[in-house]
């Protein structure tokens, strides 16, 4: 998975939890490992890892299905 910030940067996870207030990211690679907590208010959204925007209108696609989290 991939959280993607509103400022544009991205963060790569294996899985989240959502709360009240914002997402908190884990990466399990390792077991499992707090990555942080994202407010809602900073996150655009939370995507496959190879999820992959169209520029020329077609619907974006991904192996893993659409976008997972979204605000």
């Amino acid at each position: 998975m991939r959280a993607i910030l509103k400022s544009g940067e991205s963060i790569e996870c294996d899985s989240y939890n959502i709360k009240e207030q914002g997402v908190e990211l884990y990466d399990k690679s390792d077991g499992v490992e707090d990555l942080g907590y994202i407010p809602h208010d900073l996150l655009h959204a939370i995507i496959p890892r190879d999820f992959e925007l169209s520029m020329e209108g077609d619907e974006s696609e991904s192996k893993e299905g659409p976008a997972a989290y979204t605000l």
